[in-house]
């Protein structure tokens, strides 16, 4: 599941981080990449929203910090309940608009790793293909030096990878076919109806979206549209259910071994 909380704030101008946990208590995912969560903001109760939507939802929870608001902090949260190991963490380059920061944690599964990406993107278009260089590129446009260590680019083989968040891009947007030459979007695999996510009372656009390699498949993806995801963020969240291709030889493996018994 890719989710923007919105601060966890609702479209009735209501802080409640136990909306979001229930939306995600609905569909029990593996993984939950959260996009604008505030840990110690004064307009949130102080209160670490990454840890208590984990603890509301039986999941670990690991919070990337974009920048320091006031006395606490806001950034990007992914929520799972397997071993992990953080590759990398980091903002995005920025020119004139927020900061934006973006997580990378491998996953460890029965059969080899995941690799999980959770960003959100600039609303300005050229600092998202700032933004887009930085992700892919080796040298991506330095960001000001204020801020905390840029994230690095992503290297090595991506057969694996979930990239996904709020990207602030349509189907339109030159963003989105260049995102479209390296992942496929998941909401188009087999030709599905593709479903907007804001605003979540009347979802036109699809801001938000979930890449993967091709070593994964989407077997379905739905975009909830009902009176609790209506409410509890300005965004609707994306859940997809994705298989992972074994390697041939491991899938062979169990028959081989059945033929050769006595």
């Amino acid at each position: 599941m890719t989710y923007n909380t919105h601060g966890c704030v609702g479209t009735d101008g209501k802080c409640r981080p136990e909306r979001i946990a229930e939306v995600i208590r609905c569909f029990r995912p593996d993984v939950v990449a959260l996009q604008e969560v505030d840990v110690g903001r004064q307009r949130s109760g102080k209160l670490d929203q990454a840890r208590r939507i984990a603890e509301l939802t039986d999941l670990s929870a690991h919070f990337t910090s974009a920048r320091a608001v006031g006395e606490g902090r806001y950034g990007n949260a992914i929520l799972t309940h397997h071993p992990y190991e953080l590759r990398a963490e980091g903002i995005l380059p920025v020119r004139r608009g927020e900061v934006r920061a973006a997580q990378w944690l491998r996953l460890a599964l029965d059969h080899g790793h995941l690799d999980v990406v959770n960003t959100h993107l600039s609303l300005h278009f050229w600092e998202r293909l700032a933004q887009f260089r930085a992700l892919f590129s080796d040298e991506p446009d330095s960001p000001l030096g204020r801020h905390p260590a840029p994230f690095p680019a992503l290297r090595g083989e991506l057969d694996r990878l979930i990239l996904c968040g709020d990207f602030n891009a349509g189907t339109l947007s030159p963003l989105y076919f260049l995102l479209r030459r390296r992942l496929r979007d998941a909401q188009r695999v087999r030709g599905r109806w593709k479903l907007g996510t804001f605003p979540s009372w009347f979802p036109l656009l699809r801001l938000d979206h979930v890449w993967i390699g091709k070593a994964l498949r989407a077997d379905s993806v739905i975009v909830p549209r009902d009176a609790l995801t209506r409410v509890a963020s300005d965004h609707l969240p994306i859940v997809a259910d994705l298989s992972l291709a074994l390697p041939l030889q491991e899938e062979l493996a169990p028959a081989a071994a059945t033929e050769t018994e006595p």
